[in-house]
């Protein structure tokens, strides 16, 4: 699985760049060298979006690498341009960052009527053992 950008990702990520908790930053996992040991899950999800990766760096102002929003856009499964057609580029790795999946949130939608039943029951459970 990548990592999951952040709205700092388009201007402070760097190489090596670590989070609070350790885990690799996104600027750091995806580097011009294309796509390290996430080759694989870059893969499996090209395979199930049906989707072509695209680089997953631009050049910046002084020319280094930065995140480009393109990727993060391809991460959470959407068009290619959904949203970078439409917003600037801090606003496009902001809404993708901050965005949630649809096919997770279709799923999880699905699953919704099971839980609130199983809810309900464990809440019946509660007030008969009261």
């Amino acid at each position: 699985m990548l990592p999951t950008p952040r709205a700092s990702d388009g201007e402070k990520g760097g190489p090596n760049q670590r989070g609070s908790s350790g885990d690799v930053m996104l600027p750091a996992a995806v580097q011009p060298e294309r796509f390290g040991k996430y080759a694989a899950a870059v893969r499996r999800h090209e395979l199930a979006y049906g989707l072509s990766a695209p680089d997953p760096t631009e050049p910046g102002r002084n020319g280094k690498p930065r995140l480009s929003p393109a990727f993060p856009e391809f991460m959470q499964g959407l068009p290619p341009g959904w949203l970078t057609d439409v917003v600037e580029r801090k606003d496009a790795l902001k809404l993708a960052g901050n965005g949630v999946n649809p096919r997770q949130c279709a799923y999880a939608l699905q699953l919704l009527p099971t839980f609130r039943a199983a809810v309900r029951e464990l809440t019946a459970e509660v007030q008969v053992a009261a």
